[in-house]
């Protein structure tokens, strides 16, 4: 072929045993990282602990239980603190957390704790909008610790001392009759600690197994031992330098790549391919970008897109310079961050770096581990984001019979049993990127665990206690429980709006109920409004639009938003 030159046959024989001894390793430190030790293992104390608890999980997930329970509601954001002391009002958001409202019922109470008290109207639309006849009211109680600083909730509670916890536990002790079990938004060292205060089981796993499989390091582990397919990259990383370092050990693989496939060929030209690389990569099957994620990060914030593609054509020589300039480049997930304050908490909290896998779709299954260690699966879901790249999330959708379903169900059973054996308990939810090989096979590459609630559990919530449902595994749906029909539904995390700001909670479910879109309880469709009181504090709402069919459930989500903008419109020329 013109312009390539042929390699004697001698030399492709000494290439192929030299290039044996130079096959690529796995991109970074390995499947685990170099030196990485494995998870946490669970003390005699916490298993005898988490027998104690009881079934948490089988007593959260029984509508129809014949036992009385009592839940407690504890929507404690308990993040990096440092982070969450850069967010106003971040106590707003705990009432996205409150629809376990919707469980209450002679048999199940609820008791809900929060930084502030819940305002009037927010509960005002739960009892009489959501809950219309139902007489949930009077089983449900509120207690609120009176401090709207930028801390998590549990941390406030257990720095009182007496008060809130004091007054709950006295409740608690009142009734004896009612299993009863803590329900966190994500279990730390302080939400074990207030269970523990409380005299009552926690819906979460042990501290120790949080704070590692929690990480984006012990999600790979995870994945790892669960020996499903996940994107290459490495784990563990303490600081910048080591992020460097691994990012030049993938380069280095993929031109070791690049240079074996043109031996196979018969080609020798290796610069002209590694400047060709850097435009075209996806001919030489070698990826075009990174993602480098802070351990701790939370809904693509603690994430940045690096670009490979610039990095090929340099040798040893340069590139390390040439890793440092993209990485001042990158694209953060969070808009107040810049390289100087990701690479600050990079060094703090340390990190991974993969490579980005060009997908289809982002599917998400949310998982549940019961006290004895069954593992069930809740849900399956596509995600929405803000930005092409699909790092930052804003809602979700039922996924439905999907050509990959199966493959994720396997993947979330498989690797709820490695976490179960690892004394995992409670919720938890995987992330997915799913994609076609050159065969048009479909392939899903496990992305990351968020052992917590997350973006995908309320409007999930929302659309099964609402509806009265229950997951099929098989279809991907939720299905009413009185007559098998499909529920769909569609999510919207972060509608914003500045105008949301000079308006009042009430005026916001005003609007919405305005619009013609709102649930219907006859039809079983419509939007519910899942968080409002982020509306005078951030300009932002949520909600989740529900049909029997995922046309009518996109009919209803589109619907509301227009109409619900020429609300604003109205409210702000008032």
């Amino acid at each position: 072929m013109k312009g390539y030159h042929r390699a004697p046959v001698w030399l492709l024989i000494f290439a192929l045993v030299a290039f044996a001894t130079l096959a690529p390793q796995s991109a970074g430190a390995g499947p685990l990282g170099k030196g990485l030790k494995g998870a946490p293992r669970l003390s005699a104390e916490l298993r005898r602990q988490l027998i104690a608890l009881g079934s948490a999980g089988e007593l959260f997930y029984q509508p129809n239980a014949s036992v009385k329970r009592h839940i407690v509601v504890l929507p404690s954001l308990n993040f990096n603190p440092e982070r969450m002391a850069q967010v106003k009002d971040i106590d707003k958001y705990e009432t996205r957390t409150l629809w376990p409202l919707l469980m209450a019922n002679s048999r199940t109470r609820i008791s809900v704790v929060t930084s502030r008290a819940v305002d009037k109207a927010v509960l005002d639309y739960y009892f009489d909008d959501l809950m219309p006849k139902s007489q949930a009211r009077q089983w449900v109680e509120f207690y609120n610790a009176g401090d709207g600083r930028s801390l998590a909730l549990s941390r406030k509670l257990l720095e009182q001392k007496s008060g809130v916890l004091q007054e709950l536990k006295q409740r608690l002790g009142q009734s004896k009759d009612e299993a009863q079990v803590l329900w966190p938004f994500i279990t730390k060292a302080e939400e074990w600690q207030i269970a523990q205060e409380l005299g009552i089981g926690i819906l979460g796993p042990p501290p120790q197994q949080e704070a590692f499989f929690g990480s984006k390091t012990g999600s790979k582990y995870a994945f790892a031992k669960a020996r499903i397919k996940q994107p290459k990259g490495a784990i563990g990383l303490r600081n910048v330098e080591q992020l460097v370092e691994q990012i030049d050990k993938l380069v280095t693989n993929y031109r070791r790549q690049i240079r074996r496939s043109l031996f196979w060929q018969g080609r020798l030209d290796f610069e002209r391919a590694f400047v060709d690389a850097t435009k075209h990569p996806e001919k030489y099957g070698i990826p075009k970008k990174a993602v480098v994620k802070v351990e701790d990060g939370a809904a693509g914030q603690g994430n940045a897109l690096l670009s490979l593609a610039k990095l090929y054509r340099y040798g040893k020589k340069g590139r390390r310079a040439q890793i440092e300039a993209e990485l001042r480049q990158m694209v953060f997930g969070a808009e107040h961050l810049d390289w100087s304050g990701f690479s600050r908490l990079f060094d703090r909290d340390g990190g991974i770096v993969e490579v980005f896998v060009p997908n289809v779709s982002s599917p998400s299954a949310q998982v549940m581990i019961t006290a004895d260690g069954r593992v069930r699966l809740l849900s399956t879901h596509g995600q929405r984001f803000l930005d092409k790249e699909e790092q930052v999330y804003t809602g979700c959708y039922s996924l439905g019979k999907q050509p990959y379903l199966n493959e994720i169900n396997r993947a979330a059973h498989r690797v709820g049993k490695v976490l179960a054996k690892a004394g995992v308990r409670g919720r938890f939810a995987i992330d997915f990127v799913v994609g076609q090989d050159h065969k048009k096979r479909w392939q899903a590459n496990a992305i990351e665990i968020n052992l917590r609630s997350g973006g995908t559990t309320h409007p999930y919530e929302f659309a099964r206690l609402l509806t009265k449902s229950r997951y099929d595994e098989k279809s991907g749906l939720l299905r009413r429980i009185a007559d098998n029909q499909e529920v769909h539904y569609v999510s919207e995390d972060n509608f914003i709006d500045e105008r949301l700001k000079t308006m009042t909670p009430a005026q916001v479910i005003a609007a919405a109920k305005a619009t013609g879109e709102h649930y219907s309880h006859e039809t079983m469709s419509g939007v519910a409004l899942n968080t409002v009181e982020t509306a005078a504090t951030h300009g932002k709402i949520g909600f989740t639009a529900i049909g029997t069919s995922r046309a009518q459930a996109e009919k209803h989500f589109a619907s509301f938003k227009r109409a619900f903008l020429a609300q604003l419109a109205q409210h702000s020329s008032r």
